[in-house]
């Protein structure tokens, strides 16, 4: 077959491809030190389990709520885990539990904790009517038994059924619940509930300690936040006949309707298109609140953020003017809100996209946002619907896409994934809860976004070395970072000087002792430094090796070789070995000072965790700081095609990577080929626009048949051949094009 041929062919299954090509969300950077890449999923038997909500400890670890069903009935469910992702053992003996208040089912909707470091779950039981119910925890896990009724409170009202989906503490330890009151199967109402901190309900707040608040329709709550005055403030939606409307609602501090705020304590908003409603609720750091949900453009579903600078006083702001629409070009829904350190918002919820429902992550400007800072013109280049001027009809601002900081829709596995929740970490970052499905049934999923950029970045690069002994020994920053190498170093010195030992010795000794003072000298000074660099390893705290048997030992996994000195190197030559690297050291010289270490023949794609080392004369061996850092991808000609690592078609291959090829023998042999053969390809590419848009024309079907793979349209077997047949092709096809002149 002719070149010309080839590519005519290419061309046709590229439009083939195109009909039913999968629509890619953009990516960003899980933490790859939580849980596995990122993501926790913890299974609590054979039934479904979702998460609903989280909150992260001052510790780090994080506490997610939700629901196990166990085959007849779900119960509550609540799971703790520690800042690697792993469960905390020492949270009810295994880092998960579950409670059943009743023969019906019981489901925790929210979670709190108190400043003594007590855990407090709400949520719903159904015992024939459904109830309120409120949980306390000790930190390990167990029930607090002096709350309630050993620790449980099921909160009861004749004649109605009472759900909680919000939760609120007060300074004084008083809690408030928030949820929905229904009489019959019409007219649900707003209503909001006062504990104290024993457990014991308020009866003197609303109703017999029911605050009630009635709309034209069924009120859906979904948050709440406490406001000045013990006052509620609760988000939800009303739902009317045709359509659901964003709906705000205001109980007074004594659980009367808060008549000053909008139409008797209820403010409603109809946005332009079909439904919309609030599932979060979050009061900002510098006043005013923030509110997150989705509002229907007729089409699909977009996220939305309200904005209310002033806590919403009067409910007059609730209007288009404060709501920004957020169009991705396919379904999306915001569950969730955090605002970070610098400001930044970070919302959580579900994208519906051609491959399924999958985990939706996105960073907002606040300064962009209606209501705070200057509404810019959206771009419209990538399908999004153009900026409209608001007014009190509700029509919003809407944003494209790329307006957005950051947008990751996160596809843990074949099956569809959903988020619920999401939190600020307080060391950066953020952690999201929901649920993941294996085909069977689904799981808590757990993950954590990270705040640094992955590539060369420390994760303690605040600590400025470590000192042992008599000596200080810093890890320098880590550069340079490619698919295989990067450059780091260390800086040795001296905590204990010459004259700091004259000075002791001669106090330590009588005068004209010389056999103290030779002995005293000898022992203060630093011992001598025999050999110094770094030690790597792809497991935290990566250790020296001096023994030559131990590296023999390491060789044998095809991962290490061995020098004249015994230390542990990666093999010696260039490599793009499919066999992960997982420990390595360099050597680099002896003596005190700065010097710099290059680390080489390491596996793409990998994190790395990196210590600066130094052997002492008496074979001590000190450490300095550990940083971490991420070699590049090894999707090499990809990458240079589509001109970035987080291309969507970029994805596609790496996804298909990672989930057949590394599973087969066969598809490890051609990992290891194009690994060892495609990076003087990629550069030759890279160095020519014609050779990437050929490359990209080539590629597409490759893609396109690979992302069929992922979405389980085509069988495994026939996927991989497919994709490697085609693969070898293109490749084929560019180098005698090049090797002719042609490009």
């Amino acid at each position: 077959m002719s070149r010309s041929n080839i590519l005519l062919f290419q061309c046709v299954v590229c439009f083939l491809i195109s009909i039913c090509y999968p629509n890619f969300g953009y990516t960003a950077l899980l933490d790859a030190d939580f849980g596995s890449q990122g993501v926790a999923v913890t299974d609590f038997g054979t039934g479904d389990d979702q998460a609903a909500d989280l909150v992260v400890q001052p510790d780090g670890k994080t506490v997610v709520v939700g629901y196990n069903f166990n085959g007849a009935v779900r119960n509550l469910a609540v799971a703790r885990y520690l800042p690697d992702g792993t469960l905390d053992l020492d949270f009810n003996g295994q880092g998960f539990a579950t409670f059943s208040l009743g023969t019906g089912d019981t489901v925790a909707s929210a979670v709190t904790l108190q400043p003594d470091g007590k855990i407090l779950l709400v949520g719903s039981t159904n015992n024939g009517d459904a109830d309120m119910i409120v949980v306390r925890l000790l930190e390990d896990g167990t029930l607090d038994k002096p709350f309630g009724n050993g620790g449980q409170l099921v909160i009861t009202r004749s004649g109605s059924e009472e759900t909680a989906s919000g939760v609120a503490l007060a300074a004084d330890g008083t809690l408030y619940i928030a949820g929905t009151s229904q009489v019959d199967e019409q007219n649900r109402a707003a209503v909001g509930v006062r504990i104290d901190s024993a457990g014991v309900v308020d009866e003197n707040f609303g109703e017999d300690g029911f605050a009630t608040v009635n709309g034209s329709g069924d009120l859906t709550v979904n948050d709440v936040v406490l406001l000045s005055d013990d006052r509620m403030l609760l988000a939800g939606g009303l739902v009317q006949e045709e359509s659901v409307d964003i709906a705000l609602i205001r109980i007074g501090g004594d659980g009367g309707v808060d008549t000053a705020y909008g139409n008797q304590g209820l403010v409603t908003l109809d946005l332009e298109g079909k439904d919309s409603e609030l599932h979060d609720l979050q009061l900002l750091p510098a006043g005013g609140l923030v509110a997150v949900g989705f509002g229907d453009n007729g089409v699909y579903r977009d996220p939305i953020v309200l904005v209310l600078t002033q806590d919403g006083e009067s409910g007059d702001d609730v209007t288009g003017d404060n709501v920004a629409r957020i169009d991705l070009g396919y379904d999306g829904v915001a569950y969730g809100v955090g605002v970070q350190a610098d400001g930044v918002m970070a919302l959580a919820g579900v994208g519906q996209t051609d491959s399924g429902k999958d985990i939706l992550y996105m960073q907002m400007d606040p300064l962009k946002l209606p209501g705070v800072g200057t509404q810019v013109e959206a771009e419209t280049d990538s399908g999004g619907a153009d900026e409209t001027e608001s007014d009190a009809s509700g029509q919003a601002i809407v944003y494209d896409v790329n307006d957005l900081i950051e947008v990751l829709v996160t596809d843990i596995g074949a099956n569809e994934d959903e988020s619920r929740a999401i939190a600020v970490h307080p060391a950066g970052g953020v952690v999201v809860a929901g649920f993941t499905s294996d085909g069977a049934d689904s799981d808590f999923a757990v993950l954590r976004y990270s705040s640094e950029d992955g590539g060369g970045t420390s994760r303690s690069a605040a600590i400025p070395g470590v000192a042992t002994g008599a000596y200080f020994l810093q890890t320098l920053p880590i550069s340079n970072v490619s698919r295989n190498s990067a450059v780091t170093g260390g800086n040795l010195t001296e905590r204990v000087t010459t004259g700091a030992c004259e000075d002791y010795c001669e106090y330590k000794c009588e005068d004209g002792d010389t056999d103290c003072y030779d002995l005293c000298f000898e022992e203060c000074l630093p011992g001598e430094v025999s050999q110094r660099g770094v030690v790597y390893s792809i497991i935290p705290h990566p250790v020296y090796r001096e023994s030559t048997d131990d590296a023999d030992e390491s060789e044998s996994s095809g991962t290490t070789a061995t020098d004249e000195s015994g230390g542990i190197f990666p093999d010696s030559g260039k490599s793009y070995n499919y066999d992960v690297v997982r420990n390595g050291q360099t050597s680099d010289g002896s003596g005190i000072g700065i010097y710099g270490s290059d680390i080489y023949d390491i596996t793409p794609g990998q994190r790395y965790y990196v210590r600066a080392y130094a052997v002492l004369a008496d074979t001590t061996v000190v450490y300095g700081n550990e940083l971490s850092f991420i070699t590049d991808d090894a999707c090499f000609i990809a990458t240079a095609a589509y001109g970035s690592f987080l291309d969507k078609h970029v994805s596609v291959l790496r996804q298909f990577r990672d989930r057949y090829l590394k599973t087969s023998r066969f598809g490890r042999h051609f990992i290891s080929f194009y690994y060892r053969n495609s990076p003087p390809v990629a550069d030759l590419i890279r160095q020519s626009d014609a050779a990437r848009a050929v490359t990209r024309i080539a590629l597409l079907p490759v893609v396109g048949f690979c992302s069929l793979s992922l979405a389980g349209s085509l069988t495994l077997a026939v996927g991989t051949v497919f994709c490697v047949l085609l693969l070898t092709a293109s490749t084929a096809v560019f180098l005698k094009r090049k090797k002719a002149g042609l490009l």
